[in-house]
């Protein structure tokens, strides 16, 4: 079965942080997702994903220089790690939502 990753959201936290979820198909056989993104006048930052094997995994970002706001528009990039394969690599813009 071919691997595919789609990013599923990207909200606010109550806290600041932004979380930007995902999921994969098939989840078994990832070692591990990374998560990028550029924010603002924000340097690129990554973050990784705690556990790449959930149905709906996440990666969180803490507040930065420049506060996440509702409305703010991001650029994320996945990359997936799977054992003797080559990367598999996403993108999207997104527009900042607020919690669910």
């Amino acid at each position: 079965m071919a691997f595919n990753s789609n990013f599923t959201h990207v909200r606010l936290r109550d806290d600041g942080a932004l979380s930007v979820g995902g999921q994969s198909v098939p989840r078994d056989g990832t070692d591990a997702i990374l998560v990028s993104l550029v924010h603002g006048s924000d340097e690129p930052r990554s973050a990784p994903v705690a556990d790449p094997q959930l149905d709906d995994w996440e990666a969180v970002f803490p507040a930065g220089a420049t506060p996440f706001a509702t409305g703010h528009f991001v650029f994320v990039i996945g990359v997936a790690r799977r054992a003797h394969r080559d990367p598999f690599v996403w993108q999207g813009g997104f527009e900042i939502q607020g919690q669910a």
